[in-house]
């Protein structure tokens, strides 16, 4: 039983790009955020790593059709 009730596959599409255009844009946040470097020159290389996985990971769930929470 799916979570949003979806009318027709439009419906599910139109969500679809909501969702990934979201992600995306977060996604590029964090990234952006992660590679500024901070008032000793550094960067936060790792937490942009993970991040990099995570969406990946996502992005590869979501190819599989096989995502568990």
């Amino acid at each position: 039983m799916p979570v949003l009730p979806f009318s027709s596959d439009a419906d599910v599409v139109r969500f679809a790009k909501a969702f990934l255009d979201n992600h995306i844009e977060r996604f590029k946040k964090d990234i952006a955020i992660c590679l500024t470097a901070d008032q000793n020159n550094s960067h936060a290389y790792f937490p942009a790593l993970m991040a990099c996985i995570a969406f990946a990971d996502l992005l590869s769930g979501l190819n599989a059709g096989k995502l568990e929470w």
